[in-house]
């Protein structure tokens, strides 16, 4: 379902053009509305859910009337905001320029706490991979590629992948996975602790392997799909904001509302291809759908990556071997 936008401006054709304009987009991520005047724009807030408001500085809301608005953006004929409550957008720009600007200011309203310069965070790496490509081998690189960050300083590799395993010849068994943090967290209490003791709860539910500190998938895959952003922004804060972590690597196996932290919080999404005329039509719907989403800052990241086949890792291996073989030298030679 597309998110609304209401325009409500006096200046009839001014609004219709500019609806015109974002309505024949090729992404249309509103579904826009226009009204001039304040009889028939009552009545459709009435019954409409409104997630942006665009409207002219001198238009007021109809008093104690719930219009449902989600977000409300002034039109302003001055080219020079100052300290504003409310934000507002130069009205005499191409149509282009506003809805760009609709859409960034509608991705800070839904995460306003997300850490969104890098040079704010402790951590030096993080990085995200996934791929709509099946047998990508997205979770062997991703835990390669966490191995390859720890021999520089101490990395945690997270993995939302609800079936992976531990490359182990010799056992089956974790000793630690994300369900016993979410244990520990006790879900169904508001996240109250401090950072230093999110990064204990963290690393005890690791299982290590030099500097890198590896958290399995969850022991029911269902724990995943309920999985709350409130913990989910927690475990991130903790692990970028504290200077424990140097790097870190987060394998996403799926895609819900709480991974979008993973994502908005990470250096670069790494996607896992394979060259061939199928997989690259899946890469760019994969991309046309997150610019579809209006999340543009999280397009900028993504950067495809053709891995090359290890007839090492193919199997049963070792955890040792992740790094020697034609993958290891991927990595290195990538400089990623």
């Amino acid at each position: 379902m597309k998110r609304v936008l209401v325009i409500r401006t006096a200046d009839k054709e001014f609004g219709e053009q500019l609806a015109k304009n974002f309505n024949r987009s090729t992404d249309q991520f509103f579904q826009t509305f226009v009204f001039s005047e304040p009889e028939t724009f009552k009545e459709f807030a009435k019954t409409n859910i409104i997630n942006v408001l665009l409207c002219d500085e001198d238009i007021s809301l109809v008093e104690g009337e719930d219009l449902r608005a989600d977000l409300m953006i002034n039109l302003t004929e001055v080219n020079a905001a100052g300290e504003e409550t409310v934000p507002v957008i130069f009205k005499y720009q191409p149509s282009d320029s506003i809805m760009k600007q609709i859409r960034s200011y509608y991705d800070d309203f839904l995460m306003p706490d997300l850490p969104k310069e890098k040079p704010d965070l402790l951590i030096k790496k993080l990085s995200c991979v996934c791929s709509p490509v099946g047998g990508a081998y997205s979770s062997t690189f991703a835990l390669a590629l966490a191995s390859y960050y720890s021999r520089t300083g101490r990395t945690i590799f997270l993995t939302f992948d609800p079936f992976f395993t531990l490359p182990h010849k010799e056992k089956n068994t974790k000793e630690g996975n994300l369900s016993d943090l979410l244990l520990l967290l006790d879900p169904g209490e508001d996240i109250s602790y401090t950072k230093e003791k999110m990064v204990q709860y963290i690393s005890s539910c690791t299982e290590k392997h030099g500097d890198l500190e590896v958290l399995s998938g969850v022991a029911y895959w269902f724990e995943i799909c309920e999985l709350d952003e409130k913990i989910m922004h927690s475990i991130i804060d903790a692990i970028c904001n504290t200077g424990y972590y140097q790097n870190a690597v987060f394998d996403m196996g799926i895609f819900g509302r709480s991974c979008l932290e993973a994502l908005y919080a990470s250096n670069v999404i790494y996607v896992p291809i394979a060259d061939t005329p199928l997989n690259n039509r899946k890469y760019k719907e994969f991309k046309r759908q997150f610019d579809f989403s209006g999340n543009v800052t999280l397009l900028e990241k993504i950067k495809g990556l053709n891995i090359p086949e290890d007839e090492k890792l193919k199997g049963e291996y070792d955890y040792s071997d992740l790094l020697e073989g034609k993958l290891g030298k991927y990595i290195r030679t990538q400089n990623l």
